[in-house]
């Protein structure tokens, strides 16, 4: 799920605003819907709850800004708005509490992901008795680095020498 982090995507709105749950006593306060196409714990399309739209929808794109990590069930849930950070974890909870508050979770959101320490990834590149490095001059001074770069989220060390 967390590949889903920051990443737009489009909603089917099966649940608008305002609807009553099918099976229990409880209404929409905010959109909700799923991911077409998709699969997730309970075998039914990954869901999603649709944040900052005060009307009933029938679709929705948007970002997805967090992951609800439910530890207690078999499926988890996305976050989506239209801008990224655009809520707090603790906003997040508040505005899916009519549904979440019978589950146990944590709420992963993407400004965590961006705010957090960025790995990095260098290559060691020989060929024969040499090894390439990068040149670089800063204010009349002269650097060598290895080549490489920054680990994007959930990115691999091989990819992100690839795109390097």
């Amino acid at each position: 799920m967390n590949k889903y982090l920051g990443q737009t995507v489009k909603i089917k709105i099966d649940r608008p605003l305002g609807s009553k749950h099918p099976k229990y006593d409880l209404f929409y306060p905010i959109n909700y819907g799923y991911i077409e196409g998709t699969i997730a714990g309970d075998g039914e399309g990954i869901d999603a709850y649709i944040l900052g739209e005060f009307e009933p929808l029938s679709e929705y794109e948007g970002k997805v800004i967090g992951i609800i990590n439910r530890k207690n069930d078999n499926e988890d849930k996305l976050v989506l708005a239209k801008e990224l950070n655009s809520y707090s974890k603790e906003q997040i909870q508040a505005l899916t509490e009519f549904q979440e508050r019978f589950f146990e979770s944590d709420i992963i959101t993407f400004d965590y992901i961006k705010k957090s320490i960025r790995n990095t990834v260098k290559a060691l590149i020989k060929s024969e008795d040499k090894i390439l490095v990068l040149e670089e001059v800063c204010k009349d001074e002269t650097y060598y680095h290895l080549p490489g770069g920054g680990i994007e989220f959930l990115e691999n060390n091989d990819d992100a020498l690839k795109t390097s």
